[in-house]
C-alpha cells in the first residue's frame, strides 16, 4: 500500500485486480479464434479470412466481350465442393464455366448456359481453378454472379465443437466477473457511506470550532471590559481633592 492511500482506497484496488486480468484472458481468448489464421488450430499455409474450414465466396464480375476471367481456391480431400453461376446481365446472357483440378484436367465445364451449378467431392488436394468465359460474344459485356463455397464435414464439427468449449469459457469468466462486479459495488457503496459520514464529521468539526472561537471571542472582549471597568473603578475609589469644597486648601 502507498502511501497516503486510504485502506478502502487500497482494498477496491485490489478487488479490482481479478475483473481485469479476467477480461484480459477473455480479450486474448477472443484474439486467439478470431484473427488467427490458422483453422482450427492448424496452419494451412495460405491466408484465412474468416478462421472458418473451408472457403465461402460470393460476388459479381464483368467480363469484357471475348474475354474470360479465373479464379483459384485451394481445397482441401475430402471435401465437399459447391459452384453456381448466374448471368445477370448482357446480350443473350449465356457464357461458359469450367472447373479445373490441380492437374490441369477439367472436371465440370457448363457451355454457353445463363446459369448452372456444381456439386462435386474433392479426392485430389490442391489448388482448383473456375474460369468464366465469354470469348464467344464479341460485341457484348456479361455481368456475372458467382458462388463458391467449400467445407469439410469433419471440420465443422471439430470447429462447432472448439465454439462450444470457448463459450463454455466465456460463460465461466462471465460468472467469475459478475462476481467480482457485485464485490466492488459493495465496496462502493461502503466507500460510498464513509465519505457521507466523513463530510458530516467534517462540517460538525468546521460547526464546533466556530461556536467555540466566537464564544472564546466574546469572553476574552467581556474580559477586557471587566477588567478596564475594575481599574477605572478601583482609582476612582482612591481619587482625592487638594481643595474643600469650599476651595480651602484641604489639611
Amino acid at each position: 500500500m502507498m502511501v497516503g492511500d486510504s485502506p478502502q482506497h487500497y482494498v477496491y484496488k485490489m478487488a479490482a485486480w481479478p475483473a481485469v486480468l479476467l477480461v484480459l484472458n477473455v480479450v486474448l481468448l477472443l484474439a486467439e479464434f478470431t484473427f488467427s489464421e490458422n483453422i482450427l488450430g492448424v496452419d494451412d499455409g495460405e491466408f484465412d479470412f474468416d478462421g472458418l474450414p473451408g472457403a465461402q465466396h460470393e460476388f459479381k464480375i464483368e467480363i469484357a466481350a471475348g474475354g474470360d476471367q479465373c479464379f483459384y481456391q485451394k481445397i482441401k480431400k475430402g471435401s465437399e465442393l459447391h459452384v453456381s453461376f448466374e448471368v445477370l446481365r448482357g446480350a443473350d446472357r449465356n457464357v461458359d464455366c469450367i472447373i479445373k483440378d490441380p492437374n490441369g484436367l477439367v472436371i465440370e465445364s457448363h457451355q454457353w448456359k445463363n446459369e448452372g451449378q456444381s456439386e462435386r467431392n474433392i479426392d485430389i488436394e490442391g489448388v482448383y481453378e473456375f474460369c468464366i468465359d465469354n470469348s464467344f460474344s464479341r460485341f457484348s459485356t456479361k455481368l456475372v454472379y458467382f458462388y463458391l463455397v467449400t467445407y469439410s464435414v469433419k471440420d465443422w464439427e471439430k470447429y462447432a465443437k472448439d465454439v462450444e468449449n470457448l463459450e463454455m469459457h466465456i460463460g465461466n469468466f462471465s460468472v467469475s466477473i459478475q462476481k467480482v462486479d457485485k464485490s466492488i459495488n459493495k465496496m462502493l457503496r461502503y466507500q460510498a457511506g464513509s465519505r457521507k459520514h466523513l463530510v458530516a464529521d467534517w462540517y460538525l468539526v468546521i460547526g464546533n470550532n466556530n461556536f467555540i472561537q466566537y464564544w472564546s471571542i466574546l469572553a476574552c472582549v467581556v474580559i477586557a471590559c471587566t477588567s478596564g471597568f475594575q481599574a477605572f473603578f478601583v482609582r476612582r475609589l482612591f481619587t482625592t481633592k487638594n481643595v474643600t469644597p469650599t476651595d480651602k486648601p484641604r489639611a
